[in-house]
């Protein structure tokens, strides 16, 4: 691990600690792809899903990945419990050499979460820029502001609107494209919010003191800056007592000071004191201060704070760090002390702790961070790549997965009456490839095509296909249910058939038929718990998601879409702690529903304390789950989110941004 710089060190400190104060409890592939092309015939969407791990790759995940969940008691004087309760720990890294079952994850690394796309629009894209403010009433005379701007973004001269919509239930946030030739209206913006019903149209405030007012609302809505505590303890220190009375700290402890922020003296000090007196010296002499991101960070160091050989606990000093939310810990010492415990320090408001040891053997401070192997392999297809045809004009692919483990290639292709679901030995095309045989026609792919799926639409497959691969295939408000029997062994024992036999569409045998009430947009197979056949499929028509059984075909509603137009974009299927879950991506919005299980062949669908909700800043035309991110992919950028929360990551601004294909390596 390469030393931390200071600049780096501190932004990366800033944002995680920012994060974790603003929210001190934090709890597949199936990408749309437009191809570009001057045939008529082949315009329209293709969705691509390569991978050879697709059940990983969807991820059966459990918050517990983001740390352990360990109990936590409280004692009084008289060593009697007082309370008990859960707290989660982080350790910041993975045991490379662990050995992890198949379908199982080890804890993750770390996750940095970006607060600056949460927090502060305004401020920063709104206030002392040209932009617009709003007033109206929705349809329970509930008043509303809406504030729109044209801006760059994230300065990379790529214009686009941004829109603040402000309501007594809190703000949302989107981002919408901006195109020199179509007009954007207020009422096209608050439809994209899901507000289409009003009182009469917004009228446009152009008093200048409207800013002062939303300013100040938007403060009132989040912290604008934060303190933090920092306790030095000495190797072997169990309590807080002891960490406190730590007159002067070591070297290595004021070199990570000098990474925290700088040294200012406080008598006389102007800027944000986190509570510290400015003008008689009562609370020290010099602190340490940083600005993130327009955050002021006072850091309140246990070793800068008023010491006393009388007080054993050190009040002033616990005073201070006792009543931060996050306080970070520096473990002196070269081996690790015992487990650090939360109990450790009797607080009643420190909700974080984040526990940091200097490597003196390499002289740096270890931060890593899992979204770096995520975004280095995110790069674009070298322009002298050669390309190597498959498949000719006459047969417009729609749609494809390419499954390596089971040695399958599966496409759907044209459209409407013509439209077909093919099935191929991937070994076979391969070999056709590498011996340089004639691109295939559709005429070529005849003993290809599976039967009863003419006029298909839309398909797709079970992501954990360790039993059995499934498909299910809509034509129009019809659904087939097709299934190809694992072969035991794996690929290495089918054996390659000769050039007229080569098709394996006689492993694949037709199971039923299921009539929903319309045709679905998006389709997504969510397999069951145990061997019967409780097995799912989650559909997506008119306003709603719906869950299917396969076994009987009965319906049941999962969720109900408030919007008066809907672009439905993906249902991914996930697993929690081995219970199904669907996130459910819909114009802006992308929602958490876990899937209750069967009872009796009956399916209730009731609100769970693990569903959750957030909003894309800007609505997405694909979702890729690239396990413990979410990547939505947007005309001009991706937006990266955590599965686990949904939390925002990272924003990168590729102008043009055009997904071909998606694939996430096992390992």
């Amino acid at each position: 691990m390469d030393p931390l710089t200071k600049g780096s060190c501190r932004s990366q400190m800033a944002q995680t600690l920012l994060w974790k104060a603003k929210s001190s409890l934090s709890f597949g592939i199936q990408p749309l792809q437009t191809w570009p092309t001057e045939d008529p015939e082949v315009e329209s969407q293709v969705n691509l899903s390569v991978s050879e791990d697709l059940g990983c790759r969807r991820g059966d995940f459990s918050r517990k990945h983001y740390g352990s969940v360990e109990l936590l008691i409280s004692s009084d004087a008289d060593g009697a419990i007082q309370r008990a309760g859960r707290f989660r720990v982080e350790n910041g890294s993975s045991d490379e050499n662990a050995t992890a079952l198949p379908g199982t994850w080890r804890r993750t690394d770390v996750h940095l979460e970006n607060p600056e796309y949460h927090t502060r629009w305004y401020f920063k894209y709104f206030l002392g820029q040209v932009h617009q403010n709003y007033i109206g009433n929705d349809s329970e005379k509930s008043p509303f502001f809406l504030s729109v701007t044209l801006s760059d973004q994230n300065n990379q001269r790529v214009p686009q609107y941004r829109a603040i919509l402000w309501r007594k239930t809190g703000t949302q946030k989107i981002c919408l494209p901006y195109s020199p030739t179509k007009t954007l209206s207020v009422k096209s913006i608050l439809s994209a919010m899901n507000l289409d019903k009003f009182e009469k149209g917004p009228r446009e405030i152009f008093h200048p003191e409207i800013q002062k007012d939303l300013l100040v609302l938007e403060e009132q809505e989040g912290s604008v800056n934060f303190k933090f505590g920092v306790l030095f303890a000495k190797d072997g220190q169990l309590t807080d007592d002891e960490m406190l009375s730590n007159e002067i700290g070591s070297d290595a402890f004021q070199k990570f000071l000098n990474l925290l922020g700088d040294k200012i003296t406080l008598k006389g000090w102007t800027g944000y004191r986190g509570g510290l007196d400015t003008k008689n010296d009562t609370t020290g002499i010099h602190s340490v201060y940083t600005v993130y991101q327009g955050h002021e960070i006072m850091f309140h160091v246990s070793t800068m704070l008023p010491y006393s050989k009388e007080n054993k606990q050190q009040v002033e000093r616990k005073r201070h760090i006792g009543n931060d939310i996050v306080t970070i810990v520096f473990q002196e010492g070269e081996e690790p002390s015992p487990a650090f415990k939360p109990s450790m320090i009797r607080s009643h408001f420190t909700h974080i702790f984040a526990l940091v040891r200097y490597d003196q053997q390499n002289d740096n401070y270890r931060n890593k961070r899992g979204l770096d192997s995520v975004l280095g392999t995110m790069s674009p297809l070298p322009d002298d790549l050669p390309s190597v045809p498959v498949f000719d004009k006459t047969l417009p692919v729609k749609q494809m997965h390419v499954l390596e483990t089971l040695d399958l290639l599966i496409l759907r292709a044209d459209k409407g009456k013509d439209a077909r679901l093919f099935v191929f030995r991937l070994s076979a095309v391969h070999k056709a490839i590498e011996g340089k045989q004639a691109v295939r026609s559709k005429c070529d792919c005849r003993d290809n095509k599976l039967e009863k799926t003419k006029g298909c639409h839309l398909y797709a497959i079970n992501t954990h296909h360790s039993r059995e691969l499934r498909i299910v295939v809509a034509i129009r408000n019809k659904l087939l249910l097709i299934t190809r029997k694992h072969k035991p062994g794996g690929v290495a024992s089918i054996p390659l058939l000769s050039p007229l036999l080569e098709s394996p569409v006689e492993e694949f045998q037709y199971i039923r038929e299921i009539c929903l009430s319309d045709s679905p947009a998006v389709m997504t197979l969510v397999d069951g718990p145990t061997e019967e056949s409780d097995n799912l499929i989650c559909v997506a028509y008119r306003h709603q998601f719906d869950v299917v059984n396969e076994s009987t075909g009965e319906a049941f509603r999962l969720h109900h879409v408030e919007a008066n137009r809907v672009n439905f974009v993906a249902a991914i299927d996930v697993y929690e702690d081995g219970e199904a879950g669907l996130l459910l991506c819909y114009n802006y919005s992308c929602i958490y529903k876990k899937v209750c299980p069967f009872n009796g062949g009956s399916f209730l669908v009731q609100p769970s304390a693990s569903d959750f909700q957030f909003c894309w800043n800007q609505a997405p035309y694909a979702i890729v789950c690239a396990f413990p991110y979410l990547l939505a992919f947007t005309t001009d950028s991706m937006e990266i989110r955590l599965v686990v929360n949904g939390n925002l990551v990272h924003t990168a601004v590729v102008p043009q941004l055009q997904l071909v294909a998606s694939r996430v390596s096992s390992t």
